[in-house]
């Protein structure tokens, strides 16, 4: 595992917190110019939050929201909920893949022969890794809106059928599922290769679910 300096880490929490807020606004329809503001402000103290928590900066601002509607409502809204968890299941899938590909350029880019030696290179990482996330995230909302009609007709079909929380109930075990992955990697020191390749499995089979459940809805 790299060690980041504390402004690096809060530039890497920053970014994956922004991103997140970002996919969460949009999807849930409640972005706008006004609440541009709103995130940027959420992602800048979360941002803070993680030079203290790092990698689980995205647990802990999962919790919040969830603790929030408790609050205000006495009871989760399923459909935001299992958006918010599913934006973040698949950041977290990203992040990992940017950090991978990120130490693979370092490694190319300055003839460096192991991991010990990206440490010394760590600001020039960060830069190819919130390169990476931009990119793979832009390449994401293009498959989104070349598509979208698809996912407005099935996220109908699930709330007519009553079925927002059993999703949520299944996109919430593989959120645990994952935070346990990392938190075992964090104790047991395991490479960044075993966790992003055990993540990795686990959202691939998150999403082949989702995505009969696309061809199942999309065709009734």
């Amino acid at each position: 595992m790299l060690d980041f300096g504390v402004v690096d880490t809060f530039y890497q929490g920053f970014t994956s917190v922004l991103v997140v807020l970002l996919w969460y606004y949009f999807l849930s329809g409640l972005f706008n110019w006004k609440s541009v503001l709103k995130i940027l402000v959420l992602a800048f103290f979360l941002g803070v939050l993680s030079v203290f928590v790092a990698d689980f900066i995205l647990l802990i601002m999962v919790l919040i929201n969830f603790a929030s509607q408790f609050i205000q409502k006495k009871s989760l809204n399923y459909d935001k909920s299992g958006i918010l968890l599913l934006v973040v299941i698949i950041q977290v899938l990203i992040g990992n893949i940017a950090m991978f590909l990120g130490r693979m350029s370092v490694r190319g880019l300055y003839n460096v022969s192991n991991l010990m030696g990206v440490q010394y290179y760590t600001h020039e990482l960060l830069i190819i890794y919130v390169i990476f996330v931009i990119i793979i995230n832009y390449a994401i909302l293009f498959f989104y809106r070349r598509y979208c009609h698809k996912i407005v007709s099935v996220n109908r079909k699930i709330k007519e059928l009553n079925l927002s929380k059993s999703l949520f109930e299944l996109i919430l075990i593989f959120y645990v599922a994952i935070e346990s992955i990392m938190l075992i990697s964090l104790n047991e020191n395991i490479t960044a290769t075993i966790q992003l390749t055990l993540i990795t499995s686990f959202i691939v089979m998150l999403l082949m679910m989702l995505w009969q459940m696309v061809f199942l809805f999309g065709r009734t």
